[in-house]
């Protein structure tokens, strides 16, 4: 896969509370990405491990090691809870 073109990276943080994965939806509006929020009935089966609320940040961007390792700071700062864990990142390609 060649990663010099600018391609659609997801962050993602799960919660087990709705209220702390709304919140953190609603805290981090990030510019130049979107924010999506996903309730446990929407993840498919296998996906879920737990019953866990998703808030998944997608960056259009050319996916270097210090820009990732930025974002992912940057949001584990604002999302920052008891309740809360970064779930990773991942190249979402056609």
């Amino acid at each position: 896969m060649d990663l010099s073109p600018p391609c659609d990276i997801e962050f993602i943080h799960v919660f087990e509370e709705e209220a702390q994965a709304r919140s953190m939806a609603e805290a981090v509006k990030p510019p130049g990405g979107r924010v999506e929020l996903f309730e446990p009935e929407e993840l498919e089966e296998e996906e879920i491990e737990e019953s866990v609320w998703e808030v998944v940040y997608t960056f259009t961007i050319v996916p270097t090691h210090e820009d990732i390792t930025a974002r992912e700071t940057e949001l584990s700062k604002t999302a920052q809870s008891p309740v809360d864990r970064a779930d990773g990142c991942g190249v979402m390609h056609g």
